[in-house]
């Protein structure tokens, strides 16, 4: 046990040694680097349990749908972020009637839907029979339940929710690790 202690010791010291010879931007270029590889590796496990979950509920996905997962880096290096709501045209899937965010809907799932009764003609709602401009408007179907996003399939997948329990756990020693190696490679890069 006082041989580990030791020896964490003198890692300890080397490791404080090579971050002097650094400069401050480059010690944060380390941390940067240490913080981007655990959320890289984070977000491929949450992309794997969303396929994983897709599968299970019988859903047919593409990689469209796994790339609706995203990964962010503030500069302040205060972290990550690993999130399907979408941002500046990512997380979005192209489909009928415009860009929907399909990851984030079958994490999370959706309200209940219902259609109007309503037509909505220049921006003003108006009723079935109401006669606007000189021509009657009417709707030609009645408003109508269309159901929620994952309602039939046994809810949401909630995938965010169980990679979040099984990989944050043991995250802040693997950023800690991740930069240390950075910080030995970009000393190496400056000895040469």
């Amino acid at each position: 046990m006082n041989k580990s202690i030791k020896d964490l010791n003198t890692l300890s010291k080397q490791f404080s040694d090579l971050a002097k010879e650094l400069t401050p931007q480059e010690l944060a270029k380390a941390m940067r680097g240490g913080i981007r590889m655990e959320a890289k590796r984070i977000r491929d496990k949450a992309r794997d349990k969303a396929m994983e979950t897709a599968a299970a509920h019988q859903l047919k996905v593409n990689d469209t749908f796994r790339e609706g997962i995203r990964m962010t880096v503030p500069k302040n290096l205060t972290g990550f972020e690993i999130t399907t709501v979408p941002k500046k045209g990512k997380g979005y899937k192209t489909g009928k009637g415009g860009l929907k965010p399909i990851a984030l809907w079958a994490d999370t799932g959706t309200d209940e839907r219902n259609t109007s009764t309503f037509k909505i003609w220049g921006g003003k709602r108006i009723s079935k029979y109401k006669i606007l401009g000189g021509r009657k408007m009417m709707r030609k179907r009645k408003g109508h339940y269309t159901g929620k996003m994952m309602g039939k399939k046994g809810g949401a997948l909630k995938f965010m929710e169980s990679t979040e329990r099984t990989e944050l756990p043991g995250a802040e020693t693997r950023i800690s690790k991740n930069m240390g190696d950075v910080v030995v490679r970009i000393a190496l890069k400056k000895l040469k």
